[in-house]
């Protein structure tokens, strides 16, 4: 009993703060606020992004596999004498990849190749966060394997130069076409369409050609 008659437990406690009707309300505001905002943003990127989005949908996906392949010299018994090319290329069809080169290219390349649908997004925010702990220096790159498909199948380096744009305004374009492939292809065909046009050193094309020109065998046999 404390001085005065008045027991410490009469005594009214104040709420714990989380038991206040502001704090609710205020952590209401913040949610609407949060979600106002993101609806904005979003409403922004899509009318932003709109231009290239549009361009990614003027390929024609069919064209993604056309490959420039040697003409092949025969003598009178039909035995290969020698070749004429731009590119030293032999195709392979994706079924003959090796499982082992698969793994190798996805750890290396797309470790989420199997799980994304043309864009990594995880790979996408981890790059930027890289890049503003970098004060805006590029260190690490988020193209998927498809992404540098789309790159390559269909010259976007290239054709950003032409239109004077930056590595950001291509990669817009990259990302949507890519998406699009992904709707297209399966995970196979596209792994397939990669392993095909990499360029793997000493002028070779593909993985075949690679095989071949460096040990001498078919992918299957190394």
């Amino acid at each position: 009993m404390a001085a005065g008659g008045h027991s410490w437990s009469s005594k009214r406690r104040k709420p714990r703060f989380y038991k206040r009707k502001g704090f609710w309300v205020g952590i209401f505001l913040l949610m609407l606020l949060a979600a106002v905002g993101g609806i904005i943003g979003w409403e922004m990127f899509l009318q932003r992004s709109k231009p290239y989005r549009e361009r990614a949908m003027s390929y024609d996906l069919e064209r993604i596999n056309d490959l420039e392949v040697p003409s092949i010299i025969l003598d009178r018994n039909d035995q290969e004498i020698g070749r004429i090319f731009v590119e030293n290329r032999s195709l392979i069809d994706h079924e003959d990849i090796p499982p082992s080169f698969i793994q190798a290219l996805k750890a290396g390349e797309d470790s989420r190749f199997d799980s994304h649908r043309g864009i990594d997004y995880i790979g996408v925010i981890r790059a930027g966060l890289k890049m503003i702990s970098k004060r805006g220096e590029v260190t690490q790159g988020a193209s998927t394997i498809t992404q540098q498909l789309a790159r390559d199948a269909y010259g976007l380096k290239a054709e950003a130069r032409q239109r004077k744009e930056s590595g950001f305004q291509r990669k817009f374009v990259e990302m949507f076409l890519a998406q699009r492939i992904e709707e297209r292809y399966s995970k196979k065909e596209i792994l397939g369409f990669f392993v095909n046009r990499s360029f793997l050193g000493s002028g070779y094309y593909g993985l075949r050609s690679a095989a071949l020109g460096y040990f001498g065998k078919e992918p299957k046999d190394l």
